[in-house]
């Protein structure tokens, strides 16, 4: 069997992006595969690096991953500088060229309508943050201040159920806020931008920030334009929100969090 075709990514045929070096196995260069209206930029790979039982184990291994991930990353970067581009998820195989012709051809008008779309735009991540413990902590304290009287003249089994409550209500209250703060700050972001979408949530462990992620957003922003959102998101954060959420804006990104997804029929 032939080694499989690794995608990178697509870009539009009439361009003349030229893609450099090598794909994720350091060895194979990349190739532009013609596809009519869009070209693929392409790379075989061992078979035996990503395809079987074994193959599976070391795409659970972050040591082999990590290199070839940034590498994959790398690439759709440098295509990204050169024009529009749509980006394609790590590790996406085709059995060979006709396989992929296929598979493009029934998405063929999403894409290049995605490609038009964006030609001039990047993706920036804004995520929000608070730090979750702190403010439970603060918000507690002065609400069993302000209720002290009251739960000092309570037997000490009572005093204890009716403390629990309040630490209950405290933390069902920070989260309706937080939700109504996000919400709105979504609405506000969402004004300067092209398109937006909500992002899944990160655990500190894997955004390896050291404050909670109560929101994870993706904007589409014209490449003319990233100062103007950068100071949009600047003065809503902290003060800027009912929340006090901080901001944290980073990219510029190609457009993964708005491509069209190959995998659907």
């Amino acid at each position: 069997m032939n080694d499989p075709l690794y995608l990178f990514g697509l870009v539009p045929a009439d361009t003349a992006i030229v893609p450099a070096g090598v794909g994720v196995d350091g060895t194979h260069p990349l190739e532009r595969l013609e596809l009519g209206d869009l070209t693929a930029i392409v790379s075989t790979v061992p078979q035996q690096e990503f395809v079987g039982p074994e193959a599976e184990e070391r795409l659970r291994d972050l040591a082999w991953v990590g290199p070839r991930a940034l590498r994959h990353q790398a690439v759709i970067r440098d295509l990204m500088d050169q024009g529009p581009v749509v980006p394609v998820r790590f590790a996406t195989l085709f059995s060979d060229a006709e396989n992929l012709r296929a598979r493009i051809t029934r998405h063929q008008a999403a894409l290049s309508a995605f490609l038009e779309r964006t030609r001039d735009q990047a993706e920036w991540s804004v995520k929000a943050l608070h730090d979750r413990k702190s403010d439970l902590a603060r918000i507690t304290e002065r609400t069993l201040a302000e209720r002290a009287t009251e739960l000092t003249a309570l037997a000490p089994g009572r005093r204890y159920f009716e403390e629990q409550k309040l630490r209950k209500a405290v933390e069902s209250g920070l989260s309706t806020t937080l939700a109504e703060a996000c919400g709105w700050l979504y609405e506000r972001l969402s004004e300067t931008a092209t398109e937006a979408c909500k992002v899944r949530l990160q655990a500190k462990e894997q955004s390896g920030l050291a404050l909670d992620m109560a929101a994870n957003w993706a904007f589409l922003i014209a490449r003319s334009a990233p100062d103007a959102f950068k100071q949009t998101v600047d003065a809503l954060s902290g003060p800027g929100n009912p929340g006090g959420l901080q901001l944290r804006m980073s990219g510029p990104w190609p457009p993964y969090s708005f491509s069209p997804r190959l995998d659907e029929s």
